[in-house]
Order: C-alpha cells, then structure tokens, then sequence
C-alpha cells in the first residue's frame, strides 16, 4: 500500500519507494533519485523503438482485459501509416 503504511512483504515498490521523502517532492530531488532518466533515454528513440520496449516489458494496460499496453500504440501507428 505504501506510505503511509508499510509496503506488503510481497509487494514491489516502485513509483512509491520515495512516498514520504519530501526532498523527493522537489524536482532536483526526485532528479537525484534517478526521476526522468526515462523520459530522457525515450526522447532519444525512435517511436518504434519504444513501442518495442513496452511490448518486451510485458506491461498490461489498465482496461481489464490484460491487452498488452503497447498493442494500441502499435494498431494506431499502422493505421496512420495506411492512411497517409
């Protein structure tokens, strides 16, 4: 659950491993903690690229059918690339 609970033994804490540092709600802090590193390495990338990176993740999105996140993006691009 996270702060201002105690995570379960069973959980990984990614997004709320710093909940309650408030150094971690500044934007050099959240930097020094390694905030946007991702955003940068993305902004480096090709589109398809990171459309790759999603699917091998594995990442679900959040609609309920356990579609894998990136299989929308990747429709969508096919789409546009067909009608242009």
């Amino acid at each position: 659950m996270g702060f201002p609970h105690h995570p379960n033994p069973r959980e990984t804490t990614v997004l709320s491993q710093h909940f309650g540092d408030p150094e971690a709600r500044t934007l050099d802090g959240w930097k020094k903690r390694g905030g946007y590193k991702a955003l940068e390495k993305a902004l480096g990338m090709q589109p398809a690229d990171i459309v790759n990176v999603v699917k091998e993740s594995g990442l679900r999105g959040r609609g309920g059918a356990a579609i894998c996140a990136a299989t929308p993006t990747s429709r969508n691009r096919a789409r546009s690339r067909t009608a242009s």
